[in-house]
């Protein structure tokens, strides 16, 4: 008897697998192609988790320990980068900030935004790196539970008039973030 009923869960098990394996593969294509249309009729970018349509101000500090709200920068597109020195990602992608930097500093302002390791630490990183781009730290970690942060490197792309037009976890490269800033200039 006792075989009897393990040859019947047994059987039920593998169809019900093969049913899912069946299955699956069609409804995946189809979540696959309604996201596709959704974003190409959004925007050529996309973004993993666009929390606010609006900025929300966040209150980080300079490498002097002063406070600065980002509220008081609106006006000017802004690139928000969270990063952290034991973060191979964003050690990877620093170079390609580095330069944009340099070349769009003028017209759009960059907020390289340390999550973990405080000012001294950071400044240390920094100026053996040889970067110029502006860096803030996060020491209260406000600014990464407003922005809903749980994953570096980050990427926030804010307009003139505030609107968020980028929110995305993950390295990101040179074309992609020249993408970004076009879409924000």
């Amino acid at each position: 008897m006792k075989n009897k009923s393990l040859i019947i869960v047994t059987t039920v098990l593998v169809i019900i697998i093969a049913l899912a394996a069946i299955v699956y593969p069609s409804l995946s294509d189809k979540a696959n192609e309604e996201m596709t249309s959704s974003e190409a009729a959004s925007s050529s970018l996309s973004s993993d988790t666009v929390q606010y349509a609006q900025m929300k101000d966040i209150k980080i500090f300079d490498a002097k320990g002063n406070e600065i709200n980002i509220s008081s920068l609106k006006g000017k597109p802004m690139i928000l980068n969270f990063w952290a020195t034991w973060c191979g990602y964003c050690i990877q992608e620093m170079p390609d900030f580095e330069e944009a930097y340099k070349e769009y500093g003028d017209t759009v302002m960059f907020l390289m935004v340390n999550t973990d390791d405080g000012i001294e630490n950071g400044e240390k990183f920094i100026k053996a790196k040889g970067y110029s781009f502006p860096t803030y730290y996060d020491l209260e970690y406000s600014a990464a539970i407003t922005y809903g942060i749980t994953g570096i490197p980050r990427t926030i792309a804010i307009d003139r008039d505030g609107n968020i037009r980028y929110n995305r976890s993950g390295m990101i490269d040179k074309a992609t973030l020249e993408s970004i800033i076009q879409t924000i200039k």
